[in-house]
């Protein structure tokens, strides 16, 4: 009994042991593997802020090149060139101030600088005296001016291949706390410095900290490697792990600071749970393991998630950026040749080059909606769609997108609508009849296929009732890399030329923005099918509103209706009043607010035409602040602007005409608003 009773507890232990030998090794690897984890979270909010860091520099950098290249500033023609340097303060509005130096002492020799009131000579003097980047381009360090500390961004200014002056750019470090605010942790300690290791932005007492120099620690680690970990006390006293990065171009450096127990905490937690993996059950052991690993799936899907996130956003702002320029260009480009075309006389072939321009034109301002509709910024018009009328609606569209080497068959049942963008919805399709087309190069079928379906959601879309439009061909098939990464902004398989990349991103945009989601399923040799899951709703749609064609536009009759035009961009606030007095109303035009306000102090008008986005006071502020004025004065807002829901609600009951708008549809607008 004895011996059965020690050959027991041998079986016991000889099981036991090595279970919890194992369980112990598995806690100090999770336990490790969350050090990694805070090193490389540390590491993304770096790079992000690095990457939107070196965007708000890089466009400033774009306008400094341009700047100075200006022969009024390479001849030292300072009468000359202060007009166009006061424009160029105005036009920015965190710039502070514009200062050219000698190279060779610094002094100052022009300079420009922005006050409350007005726009005054620089007294200087800079304090350090700023010196040309690390490579001789356009260069950034921190200077104080009047006391305040300033981001100054300078160049050299070339006279025959040899620098003559420098030239300086004094920003508000604001855009860059902005930055920092938005993106970094919200715990520990962040900041962004210049290449000699003084603060420009930190999370913690901004305040008094921007302008000072960072610790010794900080200072030590950017001059010895472009980026790494060091450890040491903030400012504030607490120990901590810091990982950095530093931009090439400029030495600036981006820092996030995370408390040291973060690190030293897991490796001091693993000694302890080796030790009580040794005095507890085998049970108790396995759960703590099936536990972390859990946690670290979770947090990693989390991260994951918010990279993402962090992307999709970043990439959205810049495409909307993008479009807003473009629709500035596009406007007088479009309404310039459809007031040529209108003015020709019988001449075909010139008839037939301004078509082509048109239509060049036109979609140019195609994929800027596309652009618009991926940066989730474009204000859809939400409303009931009769799913299968648009389709077979669209059914010449896509057999011409197909080409005839590709069968089209739409299989639509009856009666289902969804809430969506009509025109976005047909857009979706098209798009993906054109890429299933170069799927299937030798030909092949395309099927549409809408039906209602019960369906249990997604992490996106709750369940409920959806309209499903499935989209499929026979083509080549995705592999599963390429059909995770479909959606994604300008990533596209097709060669240089071939493709934006933004037809599956607009179909992602359009199915989010309706409140549904969308699938892929697909498979090399076996084909696509594409899903667009939109909330289904059981009334029918609505009319679809007529769309006012370009062409001739006669004078309204009656007394000419006065209007007054404010733009600050020259060339579309030129085309706005060249088309509304070619149309017969009495136009004045203004750059600014400002300078529109002395206007309608001056004389009565019928309709203010503001633009929205304009530097200083902008369409809505300018609409309010000219009704206080004369409270019957009737508005309407244009803009290219892609943030709809910021200018809506800015906007308040004002009519908003979006950029690029053809000569019809600006007077037939005008009409309106003069008409109420």
């Amino acid at each position: 009994m004895k011996f059965f009773r020690r050959s027991l507890i041998a079986l016991g232990i000889a099981a036991i042991l090595p279970t919890l030998v194992f369980a112990s090794l598995q806690g100090v690897l999770a336990l490790r593997g969350a050090q990694a984890e805070v090193r490389s979270q540390a590491d993304g909010r770096v790079r992000l802020i690095n990457e939107l860091t070196e965007a708000e520099l890089g466009a400033d950098r774009r306008l400094i090149h341009t700047l100075v290249t200006s022969p009024p500033l390479v001849a030292g023609a300072w009468r000359e060139y202060r007009p166009r340097a006061i424009r160029a303060l105005e036009a920015n509005p965190t710039w502070d101030a514009l200062v050219v130096t000698a190279p060779d002492t610094g002094a100052v020799v022009f300079g420009l600088q922005r006050r409350a009131d007005a726009i005054v000579d620089f007294s200087g003097p800079l304090t350090p005296t700023p010196a040309v980047g690390p490579k001789g381009g356009v260069g950034g360090s921190l200077v104080f001016i009047s006391g305040a500390p300033r981001v100054a961004i300078q160049a050299p200014v070339l006279a025959e291949g040899r620098p003559r002056y420098t030239f300086h750019v004094l920003k508000d470090p604001a855009p860059f706390q902005a930055i920092l605010a938005r993106w970094a942790p919200k715990e520990g300690v962040s900041a962004i410095v210049d290449r000699e290791g003084r603060f420009i932005a930190r999370t913690i007492s901004p305040e008094t900290r921007i302008g000072t120099m960072a610790s010794e620690g900080l200072r030590g680690a950017i001059a010895k490697g472009a980026g790494g970990e060091y450890r040491g006390r903030t400012l504030e006293g607490m120990k901590s792990y810091t990982r950095y990065e530093s931009l090439p171009d400029t030495g600036w450096s981006s820092h996030v600071a995370y408390a040291s127990s973060r690190l030293d905490g897991p490796g001091a937690w693993s000694l302890a749970v080796a030790g009580l993996g040794a005095l507890g059950a085998l049970g108790l052991a396995g759960l703590l393991a099936a536990l972390i690993l859990r946690d670290m799936a979770d947090r990693r899907k989390a991260e994951d998630t918010l990279r993402h996130a962090q992307k999709m956003e970043a990439v959205g702002q810049l495409t909307g950026g993008i479009a807003h320029d473009f629709n500035n260009l596009l406007t007088p480009i479009i309404g310039g040749l459809e007031r040529i075309k209108a003015r020709l006389g019988a001449d075909e072939r010139t008839h037939r080059i301004l078509d082509n321009a048109l239509e060049a034109a036109r979609r140019a301002a195609k994929l800027t909606s596309q652009l618009l509709a991926f940066s989730r910024s474009q204000r859809m018009e939400i409303a009931t769609v009769d799913v299968r009328a648009l389709v077979e609606g669209v059914r010449d569209l896509l057999t011409h997108s197909v080409g005839s080497g590709v069968r089209v068959e739409i299989n639509a049942q009856q009666g289902v609508h969804a809430l969506s963008d009509a025109s976005q919805l047909e857009l979706a399709l098209i798009n993906l009849a054109v890429n299933a087309r170069d799927a299937m190069p030798d030909g092949g079928v395309l099927t549409v296929t809408v039906k209602g379906m019960d369906w249990r959601g997604s992490a996106d879309a709750p369940a409920g009732a959806y309209v499903d439009i499935a989209v499929a061909d026979t083509g080549a098939g995705m592999t599963e890399e390429v059909r995770a990464r479909s959606m994604e902004p300008f990533f596209t398989t097709k060669p240089t030329g071939a493709g934006t990349g933004l037809g599956l991103a607009q179909v992602f945009a359009l199915a989010r923005q309706s409140g549904g989601d969308v699938l892929i399923e697909s498979a090399v040799g076996r084909g696509t099918t594409v899903h667009i899951r939109l909330p289904r709703v059981a009334v029918a749609a609505a009319p679809t509103p007529l769309i006012a064609h370009p062409g001739n536009v006669d004078p309204p009759p009656g007394p000419r209706a006065a209007v007054l035009v404010v733009d600050d961009d020259a060339h579309v606030r030129a085309h706005i009043v060249d088309t509304l007095e070619a149309a017969g109303f009495a136009v004045t035009d203004a750059p600014s607010g400002e300078a529109a306000l002395m206007a309608l102090d001056a004389q009565k008008f019928d309709v203010l035409l503001a633009d929205f986005a304009m530097p200083g006071m902008n369409g809505a502020e300018l609409v309010r602040a000219a009704r206080a004025r004369d409270k019957a004065l009737r508005a309407l807002i244009v803009s290219g602007y892609s943030d709809s829901a910021a200018i809506d609600a800015a906007a308040g009951d004002v009519r908003v005409l979006r950029k690029p708008f053809d000569v019809a549809a600006l007077v037939a607008a005008v009409k309106d608003t003069a008409g109420k």
